[in-house]
């Protein structure tokens, strides 16, 4: 289900149990081990790593959402300001680099989300035990 999915992809979760994390760090703020990801969830034991540059693909999920930021922050100031000043084009690109490390992150949830599914039975039984 579609809310599974989008859950999943915000809440940096594994896809198929929404229980596991995503990420061996949950700090976003440590840019070593940033896009470090287990092997495989902890909880259900999906695997993470699906094949070799599986998480390329990632990269235009990442671009895309950090356009809609930008033009999205950029069309809201031209719409209620009628104009772009500076001062908003330098709050734009602050949002960006402040929620790059989550954009990030997110993109590789959404792309895991392309492939793995919610598995309702794996899930109750993650809960269970």
């Amino acid at each position: 289900m579609l809310r599974h999915k989008v859950y999943s992809s915000f809440a940096l979760k594994c896809p198929r149990c929404l229980k596991g994390s995503l990420f061996v760090n949950p700090s976003l703020l440590n840019l070593k081990t940033i896009s470090d990801m287990p092997a495989c969830c902890a909880k259900c034991e999906q695997d993470y790593e699906i094949e070799i540059g599986f998480y390329q693909g990632a990269a235009f999920i990442s671009y895309t959402l950090s356009c809609l930021l930008m033009f999205g922050i950029l069309g809201i100031s031209l719409i209620v300001l009628r104009t772009v000043p500076k001062w908003v084009v330098g709050v734009a690109i602050l949002a960006e680099l402040f929620l790059m490390t989550y954009i990030l992150r997110v993109s590789r949830a959404m792309w895991l989300n392309i492939v793995v599914h919610y598995d309702k039975e794996i899930a109750k039984g993650v809960r269970e035990g």
